[in-house]
């Protein structure tokens, strides 16, 4: 029951809303963007144990972006490019004492973006909806796929602004 519940509310978040307005479309923020730095967040022990590793998760991201023509450079390089932004993964998974795991995958890229004080900070300027779901921890590795479903979903809305 506790699982189920935290699905559902997994999901609720999911779906959730906006707070903040925009007057340029999500794909429009990515049009000045030619550099990337991957970043994906650290899985706990038992996910990895079970086959999802962030390892695997960093290398099949960077390889779909470099397959696409998206430049990925390191840290350092990156924080040299004018035009730089981040790719961020987050995978997080909740088995319980039967195998059974709940998941949730989010996505975004964030970038600098400059404000009417002019500071400027790195916020978050696109993000596709987020998946989640269940599966067993012998298919917990699977969860990648859905990984590729988002930074795919990506792929196809930067290519969008770059051929225009």
């Amino acid at each position: 029951m506790r699982l189920l519940a935290l699905t559902l509310v997994v999901g609720l978040l999911t779906w959730m809303p906006a707070l903040g307005q925009s007057k340029v479309s999500t794909e429009q923020t990515l049009a000045h963007l030619e550099v990337f730095d991957v970043i994906v967040e650290d899985l706990d022990e038992d996910t990895e144990r079970h086959g999802l590793t962030k390892n695997a998760i960093e290398t099949d991201v960077e390889l779909a972006l470099r397959r696409s023509g998206i430049k990925v450079y390191s840290n350092e390089e990156w924080l040299d490019s004018p035009s730089m932004g981040y790719l961020y993964v987050q995978v997080n998974a909740f088995g319980n004492s039967n195998g059974l795991y709940v998941f949730h995958v989010h996505m975004s890229v964030n970038q600098m973006v400059y404000l009417t004080t002019g500071d400027y900070t790195y916020a978050q300027t696109y993000s596709p909806p987020g998946r989640f779901g269940t599966t067993g921890a012998a298919n917990l590795r699977d969860v990648r796929g859905f990984v590729k479903d988002l930074v795919n979903k990506f792929i196809n809305d930067w290519l969008k602004v770059h051929q225009e």
